[in-house]
């Protein structure tokens, strides 16, 4: 499913099955989408058996929220995107967030997929803005206690190379909950802030910041 345009929303649909991602909102040569809404609280999407789950190239206002990225509603195994759960690359916009606050549902679970969780990275050097990645439920259920990680060995949620300045994290319910994989949280860039995150059962490191990039990260 293409979103292929501007101011464009998502809600309450089951997408399965398809050889390519999901749920799409794509970059053609000088074109980014802005102005996107995947899933809001009790209007999320099923995102299941795709390739990918959700891929997305924002220039600004993008937020995608309380959708089931490789699971159900009941948290059944075997549902899976095959090439990993929510991929967002970012512009030199602003009002960019994937998640929310999980105490009023706006979190998403991002479950038993392929490579990654969540991973995010810019394609340009950043304009004085933050994105955000919270109160999303990574490789477990709502309980906490199942095992439904992401396989490979990506990180749950990994900030990628060319990311400047994210925010991972947050008071009360913006806090990730990421269990169940190699490394939870897995940073290879500079100057994020990862804060009030429950991070457990990973079998190698809670926070990873790979080579170089041991400055001007806050954890």
């Amino acid at each position: 499913l293409n979103l292929y345009g501007n101011d464009c929303g998502l809600f309450g649909m089951v997408i399965r099955g398809f050889s390519q991602v999901g749920v799409q909102g794509t970059m053609t040569t000088d074109y980014w989408v802005s102005g996107i809404q995947i899933g809001s609280p009790d209007k999320g999407n099923v995102i299941i058996n795709n390739l990918k789950g959700i891929e997305i190239w924002c220039e600004e206002d993008c937020h995608i929220q309380s959708n089931y990225v490789g699971t159900d509603l009941n948290f059944q195994p075997g549902l899976g995107n095959s090439d990993g759960g929510i991929e967002m690359f970012v512009g030199v916009g602003d009002d960019i967030n994937i998640g929310g606050d999980r105490l009023v549902n706006e979190g998403n679970f991002v479950c038993s997929n392929g490579g990654f969780g969540i991973r995010m990275g810019k394609d340009t050097e950043p304009n004085n803005f933050i994105p955000m990645i919270s109160g999303n439920t990574v490789g477990t259920d709502a309980t906490g206690t199942v095992n439904l990680a992401n396989t490979g060995s990506e990180p749950g949620i990994r900030v990628g190379d060319l990311d400047r300045g994210s925010v991972i994290g947050g008071p009360g319910g913006r806090g990730n909950i990421v269990a169940f994989h190699e490394n939870g949280i897995g940073v290879t860039s500079e100057r994020n802030q990862i804060t009030r995150n429950i991070i457990y059962c990973n079998t190698v490191k809670g926070i990873e910041l790979f080579g170089g990039t041991g400055n001007n990260n806050v954890v």
